[in-house]
């Protein structure tokens, strides 16, 4: 598999985080998440969320039960405060088995495309917000995947974006791009989307600015 990432903070230290985990030749962890917080306590929490998921995986790439067990962490000694918590998604996916294990808690579903059919679905089995209540559950789901199939994960700091009559680049600007330019190389489709994002909120004003990340799994 090709793994491409895009990443540019708001600020000095950003809410956004990934990582790729290597599990075996045939087998790797992805992470997106975004804290609902900024600075130093959104560092913490993604510190949190990296250690517990590597600790994890040493005995158990179960993915529901990793969220879970995230979650459990988070909300009994990591989050202090109401209003802070943590949306993810988080994907096994296995080479030999030519499949994907996912689960999204909160967050934005990632899509799921082949250049081939030119069909695009939405990545949305999972669950609610990480860190706010400890009795939920998460829940997985396991799709098969073919070559060039890609999986593109994302943060709302792309589809937030505004222009300066504060309008939203959205889900569906998104979309729209991506029926566009599914065909280009991964690089390219990344570099891409980040200047038509940057092009869309270029008039406005310098509040707006949001942590942007996108990571684009290509199967080969």
């Amino acid at each position: 598999a090709n793994i491409s990432h895009i990443y540019y903070p708001a600020g000095q230290v950003g809410g956004d985080y990934y990582d790729v985990i290597p599990i075996s030749e045939d087998k790797f962890i992805v992470i997106v998440g975004d804290v609902s917080n900024k600075g130093v306590p959104a560092a913490l929490v993604m510190t949190a969320v990296r250690s517990v998921v590597r600790h994890e995986v040493r005995s158990n790439i179960d993915i529901a039960r990793i969220v879970d067990n995230i979650n459990q962490t988070l909300c009994r000694d990591v989050m202090r405060t109401d209003n802070m918590f943590i949306s993810l998604v988080i994907a096994l996916v296995d080479l030999a088995e030519m499949e994907a294990t996912y689960c999204n808690a909160g967050h934005l579903p990632p899509l799921y495309f082949n250049p081939k059919n030119q069909e695009i679905s939405q990545l949305r089995a999972g669950g609610m917000i990480l860190g706010q209540f400890d009795e939920a559950r998460y829940t997985a789901e396991t799709i098969k995947l073919k070559s060039e199939d890609r999986i593109l994960c994302f943060t709302d700091g792309i589809t937030e974006s505004m222009d300066r009559e504060e309008k939203l680049y959205g889900r569906e600007g998104l979309l729209e791009f991506t029926n566009r330019h599914m065909k280009l190389e991964d690089n390219s489709f990344l570099k891409e989307l980040k200047k038509e994002v940057d092009d869309f909120s270029k008039d406005a004003g310098p509040g707006q600015f949001d942590d942007m990340t996108s990571v684009l799994i290509r199967i080969t």
